[in-house]
């Protein structure tokens, strides 16, 4: 797995030069994403359903910063909300159409690491409603879930 530390400044410089595709206040995006999980519910268990693990409510009204590059060897840097995780993948919607087997880096906040680097690969992108995608990656190497889970129950408790 491709994870590392970086300083709180390089961090800084990427969010700076980010897309915001999505466009939506947090209240539009927890309005979003509760609309998300009540469909999401329905189709639950469904033979269609491939995923091997556990899903978890990853929600972020802040946002992570994730580098996407195309087939034809583009890069560009987005701010994505995310909507779930597991150990090998995660879930977020965003505001543009994302061709499946595009590599991706993005930054998750571990609980003691801090800023971590991750990559991983497209898998599914499909479109919801409006100019939002529903975009699943799955990272190259798995991820200890409760590194990752506890920062957002200690980030909800303190508040």
């Amino acid at each position: 797995m491709r994870c590392s530390s970086r300083s709180s400044a390089g961090y800084d410089d990427e969010f700076g030069s980010a897309i915001d595709s999505l466009k939506l206040t947090d209240a539009q995006w927890l309005s979003l994403v509760a609309e998300v999980d009540r469909e999401s519910s329905r189709h639950r268990g469904n033979k269609d359903d491939r995923r091997q693990h556990e899903r978890m409510p990853y929600r972020n009204t802040t946002y992570l910063v994730a580098t996407v590059r195309g087939g034809d060897g583009r890069e560009q840097r987005f701010l994505v909300r995310t909507h779930d995780i597991s150990e090998t993948g995660l879930g977020f919607l965003h505001g543009n159409f994302i061709y499946p087997g595009s590599s991706v880096e993005l930054v998750l906040k571990h609980r003691t690491y801090g800023q971590t680097y991750h990559t991983a690969v497209v898998r599914r992108c499909v479109h919801y409603k409006r100019h939002i995608h529903q975009i699943g990656i799955e990272f190259d190497e798995p991820i200890r879930l409760d590194d990752y889970l506890l920062v957002q129950r200690e980030v909800k408790e303190a508040s």
